[in-house]
């Protein structure tokens, strides 16, 4: 009976202690970010760090869409001014008449070829509240 008890908690720790690893677990230094990045679900939003004479600048390709009666960007597109701390970016969309940051979490991988954001695109249509980019270019 002792060693059935014993085996089995041997059993249950190990299944406790093993956890799901994330590739943004690890933290990676990073404030300056450059290339293009497209999200991973819909794949059609992009994200170009290069394309700026500013290098704390991104633009938001969203595509357009027919909107009363003209061809326009869809919503949130555009140039965004952007600070990166430990594990949060602070954005400011430059086409806004708001001058306030919004800060988001964020983090690179170890591999520096996918980041992590929270949703500023679609708010609360992301079930993760989560988007996930990866390089392209």
């Amino acid at each position: 009976m002792k060693n059935i008890f014993f085996l089995l908690s041997f059993i249950l720790s190990i299944l406790l202690g093993c956890e799901k690893s994330d590739i943004f677990d690890e933290y990676v230094p990073i404030s300056h970010i450059d290339g293009v990045w497209i999200e991973n679900i819909n794949k059609s939003d992009t994200i170009n760090f290069d394309n700026w004479h500013n290098p704390d600048i991104f633009e938001l390709k969203r595509g357009i869409e027919y909107r009363n009666g003209y061809y326009l960007p869809k919503k949130h597109s555009g140039p965004y001014e952007y600070k990166i701390s430990k594990d949060s970016i602070s954005l400011q969309n430059l086409l806004s008449s708001s001058r306030c940051w919004e800060t988001y979490y964020f983090r690179v991988n170890k591999s520096q070829d996918a980041f992590i954001i929270s949703d500023f695109i679609y708010k609360s249509q992301s079930k993760t509240g989560k988007l996930i980019f990866t390089r392209i270019e």
